[in-house]
């Protein structure tokens, strides 16, 4: 009663077959079949095969049944490396599947946060630090996950001194601080000694 189907490497499949108590049988290939000599074994396949099962009773013709198990890959995903984004930018995301050849399916969550989450390329919008899940799956349900992480530098990253006053010719201490600050110029510059 097995119908061709698709699984993950080594999923067992339980064989579902009628066959009179009177005859042996015989299942070929053997390779990942729990007993060949018994009518419904297990069988764990690792690769796409055809099974042949045959009955066989002193005087009587034998008689083959067989089905197909075509066995999908779990997929190696690579969602890229982490990425850094100031509030309001955005970033293409382009995660890596292997291995090639097959019909996979995409999908990236949080969902709300990219322009596309079934796609294997994506466009992060930096509103929050997010950490996204990029899920590649087969049609059997073979599937996997990466996690990248977008950090997002919120848009009022950079704080400087109050405002002050002072007399003519006197100096003021500017001091400015911020999360994540690389650089800063202060304007205009001939008031500055850096």
């Amino acid at each position: 009663f097995n119908k061709d189907t698709s699984v993950c490497r080594n999923t067992p499949i339980i064989v579902n077959a009628t066959g009179d108590p009177r005859y042996s049988y015989t299942w070929t290939p053997t390779n990942g079949i729990s007993d060949p000599t018994i009518l419904n074994p297990i069988i764990t396949p690792d690769s796409s095969t055809t099974y042949y099962v045959t009955a066989k009773h002193v005087g009587c013709p034998d008689s083959t049944a067989f089905f197909t198990v075509t066995v999908q890959p779990t997929p190696l995903v690579n969602a890229g490396p982490d990425k850094t984004v100031c509030a309001g930018d955005t970033v293409h995301l382009y995660a890596t599947v292997s291995p090639s050849g097959f019909s996979y399916g995409y999908h990236c969550t949080p969902d709300s946060v990219v322009d596309n989450p079934h796609g294997i390329t994506t466009t992060f919008i930096g509103k929050a630090t997010s950490s996204l899940v990029f899920t590649a799956g087969t049609a059997a349900g073979c599937k996997a996950s990466d996690t990248v992480i977008v950090n997002v530098i919120p848009a009022r990253f950079l704080k400087v001194s109050q405002d002050t006053g002072i007399c003519p010719g006197d100096t003021a201490h500017l001091r400015a601080k911020g999360d994540s600050l690389v650089y800063l110029v202060w304007r205009p510059a001939n008031f500055m000694d850096d």
